[in-house]
């Protein structure tokens, strides 16, 4: 099985409840640990990381380096500690780790690669902007979670929308690390509306299962409905994946198949049914 890339993407506003941002960060790292339970890695953008402080103790209000330490203990707990494979891709500028990494949080980087875990997608500082690296994130990334966020975190929905490929936003409420809008509560609104753009092979969920992966309301264990979103996504990815080999290898393939369906054209007339068969064809080529 191919392993995919889940982009864990979002972030807190700085006054919000502190039980909340707390349940936000437990559910960011025990969905990074589900993922990588089921054979798949997760992404995120690898820039400054934004804090508040707590009892004299710095706490993160944006999830990305959340998700690169609970990557770090997840390897650690492996034979030999070594990953084996790449856990996290990164995306960051050519320029992050002299201007943008903290001295502890490019310790951890350097960690990761020692172990084999991160790999590191750069964009160059000249052009590094929010359109550049939401491009790039999508581009690396085969799915998405949202938690919180902002207009960025939705932009990057949509755009992985628009690419094809999953998004599951997440319902609980602690605002963003800046205001100019909401991230995944929006995300999260228009799922409801119209779920098969954001789950295309799995959205039946949102009918029948979405109200138990809520994180708000009666506060079900948060593990569990990390557990339930990370296999979703998995199942998600997975048969995006079938759908993909059975159009290239379905029936001798896309070429075989194409001229199969040619071959039903009798003397320069093609029948209802023939004329069905091939839009239908072309329409899962596109």
């Amino acid at each position: 099985m191919k392993a995919g890339y889940i982009l864990i993407a979002g972030s807190a506003s700085e006054g919000c409840d502190g039980e909340q941002l707390s349940r936000a960060l437990q559910f960011v790292r025990d969905a990074t640990t589900a993922i990588l339970n089921t054979g798949n890695s997760v992404s995120v953008l690898a820039t400054d990381e934004p804090t508040r402080m707590e009892n004299g103790v710095e706490v993160p209000i944006a999830f990305d380096w959340e998700v690169l330490r609970t990557v770090e203990r997840y390897v650690l707990d492996q034979p030999g500690g070594k990953a084996g494979r790449a856990m996290v891709r990164a995306a960051t500028s050519t320029d992050s780790e002299t201007k943008r990494f903290s001295a502890p949080n490019l310790q951890l980087v350097r960690r990761l690669q020692d172990m084999g875990a991160l790999e590191f997608h750069y964009i160059p500082e000249a052009v590094y902007s929010g359109g550049d690296y939401r491009d790039c994130l999508v581009s690396i990334s085969d799915g998405m979670i949202a938690v919180g966020g902002i207009r960025g975190t939705y932009i990057t929905g949509r755009k992985m929308i628009a690419a094809g490929k999953p998004v599951m936003p997440m319902d609980i409420r602690i605002g963003a690390s800046r205001e100019d809008g909401e991230g995944a509560l929006k995300l999260l609104a228009e799922m409801k509306s119209d779920p098969k753009l954001f789950l295309p092979r799995r959205h039946e969920i949102v009918k029948t299962r979405l109200s138990t992966l809520s994180l708000e309301g009666a506060r079900p264990p948060v593990r569990r409905i990390a557990n339930e979103v990370a296999d979703i996504l998995d199942a998600e990815m997975e048969a995006a994946r079938d759908d993909a080999e059975g159009l290239e290898s379905g029936n001798g393939g896309v070429k075989d198949r194409m001229w199969g369906l040619m071959g039903k054209i009798k003397d320069g007339v093609i029948t209802g049914a023939s004329a069905i068969k091939i839009w239908e064809f072309f329409k899962q080529s596109l």
